[in-house]
């Protein structure tokens, strides 16, 4: 990805404890007004749509993506087509972010025999515009640059080589973009990207050769995250200098969640940072995103759930701060480990 302006808009501290940042993030939309206001009335009108049903049918899901004759009125409007349709059916995946995360490809996101990542069915214009310009689209990248924003935060003023952890790495440009940009600043930076999905790995590796990084120096690695050997298995206790849990823990519940915080935290070295993520519940059109998307894979949670979650895992609220995206959708939260 590349690493568009990122500012802080305000900061407050919640009653929680929680210090929060409103971010103002650029964005690849920031260019098509026009379009994104004909999006937005669009998805205006389909979340009128979908209140207007007594009971909408949420799309089921299905060996991780969408089962396509289970759409509601208004889902049938958005994968009426064929590449739509192809790319709903990987929509749980890590894969379903990269065109997101790339919204001006021709083509998604499919592994070519050539080692191309966007091999896939081309895109028509109105399959472009809503990558582009669907709110959670959007989000999503607000959400990956304020990632890629703190991952670079970690190297200010450090003289020594850096070790980083992305779990459950999936669509992994964010952290690629990151290392690319650790690379080209001079900064010494070896990651780990662990994936149980042999093809979110596989993305990841070609992502980083595609950044003009070698992923020999890397580690890409099997490793899903119920394993019962925690991180212990893959890095050591206050190993890292970074590791990355952003939108994993969104997919998990609250127990398990918390887990995974609490393995991550064990895993940062004093002086480095945990991040994760939240999906905030009181967000703008919240029927698009169950009913119309279809994606119902995510955990609602308030900061002060987070608050809470960051506590249950023994880390001191004081240490942490949230980042909010522009659109309400997503708050990033960094940890530093003092």
């Amino acid at each position: 990805m590349s690493a568009l302006a990122v500012h802080v808009g305000s900061a407050s501290i919640e009653p929680s404890g929680l210090r929060v940042l409103r971010m103002s993030v650029a964005d690849e939309s920031d260019d098509d007004p026009a379009g994104g206001a004909a999006y937005a009335a669009m998805f205006e009108q389909w979340e009128a749509d979908l209140r207007a049903m007594r009971r909408p049918a949420r799309p089921e899901i299905r060996s991780g993506g969408i089962v396509i004759g289970s759409l509601n009125g208004v889902a049938a409007r958005i994968y009426h087509s064929p590449a739509l349709a192809h790319w709903a059916r990987r929509l749980v995946s890590g894969g379903a972010l990269a065109n997101v995360f790339l919204p001006h490809q021709r083509r998604l996101l499919a592994l070519g025999d050539d080692g191309s990542l966007f091999a896939g069915q081309e895109l028509d214009e109105f399959e472009r515009g809503f990558f582009l310009h669907a709110i959670d689209a959007r989000g999503a990248r607000a959400r990956a640059r304020i990632q890629q924003w703190l991952a670079a935060r970690t190297l200010l003023d450090v003289n020594r080589p850096q070790a980083w952890t992305s779990v459950g790495c999936g669509a992994a440009l964010p952290m690629v973009g990151a290392v690319a940009d650790a690379a080209e600043s001079g900064a010494s930076v070896t990651a780990g990207f662990f994936d149980g999905c042999g093809d979110a790995r596989e993305l990841a590796r070609r992502a980083l050769a595609a950044a003009g990084v070698d992923p020999s120096r890397h580690r890409v690695l099997n490793w899903r995250i119920a394993s019962r050997e925690g991180l212990d298995g893959v890095v050591g206790p206050e190993s890292q200098d970074l590791v990355d849990l952003v939108a994993v823990t969104d997919l998990l519940a609250d127990g398990r969640a918390v887990e995974l915080l609490r393995r991550g935290y064990a895993a940062v070295r004093p002086g480095g940072v945990l991040m994760f993520s939240v999906s905030l519940p009181d967000r703008p059109l919240p029927l698009m995103l169950e009913y119309g998307i279809g994606f119902a894979g995510s955990h609602p949670r308030s900061l002060e759930k987070a608050a809470a979650m960051l506590e249950s895992a023994g880390i001191d609220v004081r240490d942490a701060m949230a980042c909010l995206t522009p659109e309400g959708l997503h708050a990033v939260i960094e940890v530093r480990k003092l």
